[in-house]
């Protein structure tokens, strides 16, 4: 059991190293660089720009700070763009903050 729990810690670890990290918050904006000091605000935004930014073969993470996220339109993920460069991306909310995403 110790060396499963150990092999789980170093994955996790190791995605994180190698992950491009971006950050959405309902009070971001689209002109900010995607960092958590000048988080995005849009998520379909932010996807479509850590997607055109990834190298072939790598991790994209993207935090959701909290609050309200509204989408007007459907969220699209062309799976064509993941696939062509094996990209793979986690979406999560930032540490305990609880991000609510709600469509019309």
């Amino acid at each position: 059991m110790k060396i499963v729990n150990i092999a789980i810690v170093f994955l996790i670890h190791a995605f994180s190293i190698n992950a491009q990290e971006y950050f959405v918050s309902p009070l971001g904006s689209n002109n900010n660089k995607g960092t958590i000091d000048a988080p995005f605000k849009d998520l379909q935004y932010t996807m479509e720009r850590a997607i055109k930014s990834a190298n072939d073969n790598s991790s994209i993470q993207i935090y959701l700070r909290g609050g309200s996220y509204f989408l007007d339109s459907s969220f699209i993920i062309k799976s064509d763009e993941i696939s062509n460069k094996n990209i793979r991306i986690n979406f999560s909310a930032w540490k305990a903050e609880k991000p609510i995403i709600s469509g019309g």
